[in-house]
């Protein structure tokens, strides 16, 4: 079912077909294999999509115009890549390679992809006004990567190949309410010997809160959440700004023995699991700088909680 069918015909030439492969190997998607997905979702999973939908792109023009994301885009524009260096680092050569983005928002990150190599290069997110700012984008730096404006779990829906690198950054699976479907996306949008790259916060950092008046780090959300967080915040993640209109989110924290679970059951192989104490934006007031553009606890925490966490798989 096209949960957001009303921005799947994109303007902008966000939606164009993709281009002609130089690489023999581009492969198209064989039909699913997988068992088949639901094609209905229930009201909170529908309620969720569309507050969090407003919540992002009300949010866009804010982002656009931060410090954050406008050192991003002067990256691009100076021929380097909007990537922290150990992501760089661990993704290695991507020439000749095809990848895809999913929940790619202002696509600085997918963008980012085709300058590592990779000569086929999709972005996927549900955010119209997002998607507006990575096609000018693109279009300005003469690249070449498509992007669809689609709810990510109907990718399939909008492209019909393989590919080498399925890529997934921070702020991913807080969005989503089915990680066993996320799962069977991600297996079915890999050819054999393809690979994971998944950055995300941690579940573990999720459930706290930062009590200013005690100075305290207190368990304050469930880890294991049966049911989602309906929350109400004005400001982002990106900056100080303030004022907007559509603060309502619905979230569902994932703990990580279900994404590893889920993965493994739609044939992935598991390579490595890494955890970090470190966080690229402020996420409680009282974080400080661990270096340019990145934050921790202070020093009588640190380490005493994971901010973020890193798997990669392939499929077998």
């Amino acid at each position: 079912m096209a949960i957001l069918a009303e921005f799947q015909t994109q303007q902008h030439n966000c939606n164009e077909p993709l281009a002609a492969s130089p690489r023999d190997t581009v492969r198209k998607r064989m039909p699913v294999i997988l068992e088949p997905m639901q094609t209905q979702w229930d009201d909170q999973a529908q309620d969720g999509f569309n507050s969090n939908q407003l919540f992002w792109d009300e949010r866009v023009p804010s982002h656009w115009r931060s410090q954050m994301y406008q050192q991003h885009a002067q990256d691009l524009r100076a021929g380097g890549v909007a990537l922290d260096d150990h992501v760089i680092k661990t993704l290695g050569d991507l020439t000749g390679q095809s990848a895809i983005h999913l929940q790619c928002h202002m696509g600085m990150e997918t963008l980012s992809l085709e300058r590592l190599g990779a000569i086929t290069t999709v972005g996927i997110d549900f955010s119209k006004p997002a998607l507006e700012h990575a096609c000018a984008l693109r279009d300005e730096l003469g690249l070449s990567t498509t992007f669809h404006c689609c709810n990510v779990y109907d990718t399939l829906e909008h492209v019909d190949q393989t590919f080498d690198l399925v890529f997934v950054s921070l702020g991913a699976l807080c969005w989503l309410p089915d990680v066993p479907r996320w799962a069977a996306l991600i297996g079915n949008l890999l050819h054999p010997g393809g690979r994971l790259y998944f950055i995300d916060s941690h579940p573990m950092a999720s459930t706290l809160d930062y009590n200013k008046e005690h100075d305290l780090m207190q368990v304050h959300f469930p880890y294991f959440q049966h049911k989602a967080v309906v929350l109400e915040e004005d400001g982002s993640y990106a900056s100080s700004e303030t004022g907007f209109k559509q603060n309502r989110t619905v979230e569902w924290n994932h703990p990580i023995g279900e994404v590893v679970t889920a993965l493994i059951r739609v044939g992935l192989v598991i390579d490595s699991l890494d955890e970090s104490n470190t966080c690229c934006y402020k996420a409680f007031e009282n974080m400080t700088p661990s270096r340019p553009g990145w934050w921790q606890l202070p020093p009588a925490l640190e380490g005493f909680v994971p901010f973020e966490y890193t798997l990669q798989a392939h499929k077998a």
